[in-house]
């Protein structure tokens, strides 16, 4: 199968809760094209702390505005919980975000890390008595599902899940979620 045949799959995080740092900031890639990057950091229920990756260019590649950034750049002053305290920290709500690979090579443990993180462009201020969520659904392809065990090689009865997803632009993500149920696959 061709890359261009590759359907996108589904991959939805949606987030409400307690903005708790905002470390958005501009900057200039080499090419002296203008960006948004960083992360906002949100509290959900049980005070689960989740990072939300952001990046946006200024402009499209074709000069155009980019109307995702210009919405994005609204939060670059954002106040959160580390700047205001968390009784002044406004809510915040992440719909459409997405699951993506962050895998990367480490010349220091000379491996791959294989990793995850959560991106998203759709991001809004939500009511001060909006209920805190944290929910994802993501469909794919399972590589492989192989039971966790410690180091002394003793099980844990938990499991890692390999799943394959197709994501913007036939790109693959390859996440490995960790379930303690056999029944849940």
């Amino acid at each position: 199968m061709a890359k261009e045949d590759l359907k996108q799959m589904l991959n939805r995080v949606t987030i409400q809760g307690t903005l708790m740092d905002n470390s958005l900031e501009n900057k200039v890639d080499k090419n002296g094209r203008k960006y948004l990057s960083g992360e906002l950091e949100i509290m959900t229920d049980n005070e689960y702390i989740i990072p939300v990756t952001v990046f946006a260019y200024e402009l499209k590649t074709s000069g155009e505005k980019n109307t995702i950034y210009e919405r994005l750049a609204k939060l670059l002053d954002y106040p959160s919980a580390r700047t205001v305290g968390i009784a002044k920290a406004p809510k915040i709500v992440v719909s459409n975000g997405r699951i993506e690979d962050n895998s990367f090579y480490s010349d220091r443990d000379n491996r791959i890390v294989n990793n995850w993180r959560i991106s998203g462009s759709f991001i809004r201020a939500a009511a001060n008595d909006a209920v805190n969520q944290n929910s994802f659904e993501v469909q794919g392809v399972i590589a492989s599902i192989k039971e966790v065990v410690d180091r002394e090689g003793n099980n844990t009865d938990t499991y890692d899940l390999k799943l394959l997803n197709v994501g913007f632009g036939g790109r693959v993500n390859e996440l490995t979620l960790r379930f303690d149920d056999p029944a849940a696959v």
